[in-house]
């Protein structure tokens, strides 16, 4: 399940509590289901890939728009994509 939501903060501060209560974030007030082609090439400030490994790679690096990658846990990130990231500025 893959949830876009225009404040994070909001999403991020009651999203734990709605998961504890309801055991999924689907629902969540404020946020809608993705549907879109790929969660990962949105524009975004912060993108925050976790638990599943090598998803930004070097055929989806360059189309990454968010400003910083704040990798969780499974190396999100191959190294030929992190040096296409690192060429772009991308934090």
């Amino acid at each position: 399940m893959a949830v876009k939501t225009v404040s994070a903060w909001t999403f991020l501060i009651g999203c734990i509590c709605f998961d504890q209560e309801n055991k999924t974030i689907a629902g969540f007030p404020g946020a809608e289901p993705y549907d879109g082609p790929s969660l990962l090439e949105e524009e975004c400030d912060i993108l925050c890939p976790c638990a599943t490994p090598s998803v930004i790679t070097e055929e989806n690096a360059a189309r990454i728009q968010a400003r910083i990658i704040a990798e969780g846990a499974n190396g999100p990130i191959t190294y030929d994509a992190y040096q296409i990231l690192l060429s772009r500025n991308v934090q």
